[in-house]
């Protein structure tokens, strides 16, 4: 996974206007940048390019974006490799997540391993069984990988919800779970043995609800979250914004068992 602040350090060094001339000639109309759309068939230009706002239209087919979005329409790249393209363009060096799990002598800070977690991609959550040395990592490919704390060895993968961002484990149940703000869920693992883990369900909570919190004498798993307005138009500041929360509808959903 690309850092968001790569991704905007990329988006603010580059000109949409450079990118979107070198596929086709563009004509300059006031503000803007307007040509015929490459993306439908057309006699009287209505696609533009903002060069204030980095951003591109067509008013007829209805296509838009920024300069990532117009290289995966133009040649059918994926979000990361439009990312890429650029990042080569405007000569930023790209350095991605390696899906490590490391570990560190915290009285001197000293870097004792690294360990691999592929198929892991993208880390996210981390929580720990202490009396069983075992970690358990959400993921960004819908999995949680389960890796043994001594010498970081892979002892089991797990499917689970889309956009993982907490971990937890209860040691009192021996559940493990992972909140997953993508799809609305929280994933429930039960660990057999040392060696053994299943899952043992996908609870439906709400979109968004992926911080978490586990009462370990109660058993109760806490998540929070809210509604979100529209996504707000990109803008030179803000290239990638995020959905803004509804006033008031913030909320805690506490599941136990």
């Amino acid at each position: 996974m690309i850092p968001n602040e790569v991704i905007e350090q990329i988006a603010a060094a580059n000109d949409i206007v450079e990118v979107v001339g070198s596929y086709f000639r563009l004509k300059r109309a006031g503000t803007v940048f307007k040509a015929n759309c490459p993306f439908h068939n057309e006699r009287t230009p209505s696609f533009t390019v903002n060069p204030q706002r980095q951003i591109f239209k067509c008013f007829g087919c209805g296509a838009g974006g920024d300069a990532f979005k117009f290289l995966m329409l133009t040649e059918g790249l994926t979000y990361p490799e439009a990312i890429k393209k650029i990042a080569v363009r405007v000569g930023v060096t790209i350095e991605e997540d390696k899906s490590e799990a490391v570990t560190l002598d915290t009285a001197t800070l000293k870097l004792l391993h690294r360990w691999p977690m592929a198929p892991c991609e993208a880390p996210s959550g981390l929580a720990i069984d202490r009396a069983h040395r075992r970690l358990f990592a959400g993921c960004h490919n819908n999995m949680m990988v389960v890796l043994d704390a001594d010498n970081g060895k892979i002892v089991a993968t797990l499917p689970i919800g889309a956009g993982v961002d907490a971990n937890g484990f209860d040691p009192g149940t021996q559940f493990a779970f992972s909140s997953n703000g993508g799809d609305g869920t929280l994933t429930v693992v039960h660990e057999e043995s040392p060696e053994q883990f299943t899952v043992v369900e996908n609870i439906q909570t709400q979109k968004g609800a992926r911080t978490m919190a586990l009462d370990e004498r109660t058993h109760d798993i806490y998540l929070v979250t809210a509604n979100f307005g529209p996504l707000p138009a990109s803008t030179p500041e803000q290239p990638h914004p995020r959905p803004p929360i509804v006033s008031g509808s913030v909320v805690v959903l506490v599941y136990g068992r």
